[in-house]
């Protein structure tokens, strides 16, 4: 990729806030939410000295042009864009959580412009399935009492709401859940902050659109076969249970999962050394980055 910083593309009829940092490969770094704005930076930063990072907000997210269709072929058709716009005939896509399953929706649809994979915290990688009560258990457990029943009293008043009613009940539901996404002992002043507010119409629709994306029996084969090489990445304090992911990976051509200790779903935060030795020692290997 050329050396260009922060600038708004127009791909695939959305303008999209991207910026770039880093010199070597080619790395395409994608967010989660679905809804959320770019947070990766700190993932970039492990890796500068050997990728050039492209960021960006997906559609209708943080900066980039609120526009719909929010659906999984739109967003795989946005990164391609996005690619093309920059000049790449080919990367390495990291994802983090629903940043995960765009990345593998993306790599099956265009497999030859995919030199690696990077799933950090991936999360519903195929769909629902029989970790959601795990989840649910261990997300219960991590917060008092009081805390639960007012969640559970939020999410039952939710689907009555009005407009502006179902956007407070939504932003509340976030902070309640906030803290069960870190490990223990996790110094709050560390949680991941974003810049922009969450665009809860997204993540509706993206949600639904990859349950029933993942759901295909034909993409879940397709996805398992992909012969790029994978790293999954797991926090072993994330209350997502870590098996379906290593089941994935095990099930899967040329991939490889590692568990991260001291870590939850952001394991950049909290075990930063181990994350970026994975992170770097994949790129070297199977992305044909080079250190100076």
């Amino acid at each position: 990729m050329p050396d260009a910083r922060e600038r708004m593309i127009d791909t695939n009829g959305v303008k999209l806030w991207t910026t770039r940092q880093g010199f070597g490969v080619p790395v395409a770094l994608l967010h989660g939410g679905p809804g959320a704005c770019d947070y990766l930076a700190p993932i970039a930063e492990m890796i500068e000295d050997l990728a050039e990072c492209l960021r960006f907000d997906q559609r209708g997210c943080g900066r980039s042009e609120n526009k719909p269709p929010y659906d999984v072929a739109s967003a795989v058709a946005d990164l391609d864009g996005l690619r093309s716009a920059c000049g790449v005939n080919q990367w390495t896509v990291i994802g983090h959580s629903w940043g995960c399953c765009l990345a593998l929706a993306y790599a099956v649809e265009h497999p030859d412009r995919v030199t690696s994979l990077i799933l950090i915290s991936p999360h519903q990688l195929l769909g629902r399935g029989p970790w959601s009560n795990e989840y649910r258990t261990n997300f219960s457990l991590r917060l008092k009492s009081e805390t639960l029943h007012r969640y559970r009293e939020l999410r039952e008043r939710l689907p009555n709401a009005s407009p502006d009613e179902a956007k407070q009940i939504q932003d509340e539901l976030i902070e309640i859940q906030r803290p069960t996404d870190y490990a223990h002992g996790t110094d709050p002043s560390k949680f991941l902050h974003f810049d922009h507010a969450p665009a809860h119409e997204v993540n509706a629709l993206l949600n639904r659109s990859w349950y029933t994306h993942a759901a295909d029996a034909e993409f879940q084969a397709s996805a398992k076969a992909i012969r790029t090489p994978k790293l999954l990445l797991h926090g072993e304090e994330d209350p997502r249970p870590a098996w379906p992911n290593k089941q994935f990976a095990e099930d899967s051509t040329n991939s490889l999962f590692r568990l991260i200790p001291k870590a939850g779903h952001f394991p950049w935060i909290e075990n930063p050394e181990v994350l970026a030795a994975a992170l770097r020692s994949f790129l070297v290997r199977h992305a044909g980055a080079t250190t100076i």
